[in-house]
């Protein structure tokens, strides 16, 4: 079925760069902490870590949130215009077959 085939492309799709973004994210929080810890020491640094991850959490679920309702949203419409291209299809065939 080729609904079926779009939506299991595009839920890869959207998993495939859930992953990728996950992966950039926290490159950059990495990248971003590596540069501060280097700045401070003792307390503070324990202190900073959890306030900057706790922080790159929150936008990436944020994101990723945002990410999945488009996705839902293409799906969405890529579904009623595979069931307006079958209705379409059904209309021609029963018009051929009526003459």
């Amino acid at each position: 079925d080729s609904r079926t085939s779009v939506a299991g492309v595009l839920n890869q799709q959207q998993a495939d760069l859930r992953t990728q973004l996950t992966a950039e994210v926290m490159q950059s929080v990495q990248a971003e902490l590596q540069r501060e810890l280097q700045k401070i020491s003792g307390k503070q640094i324990e202190a900073m870590v959890a306030t900057k991850l706790s922080a790159q959490q929150g936008k990436l679920q944020t994101h990723l949130a945002s990410m999945e309702q488009d996705w839902q949203q293409r799906l969405g419409s890529l579904k009623k215009l595979a069931i307006g291209s079958a209705l379409a299809a059904i209309v021609a065939i029963m018009v051929a077959v009526l003459v």
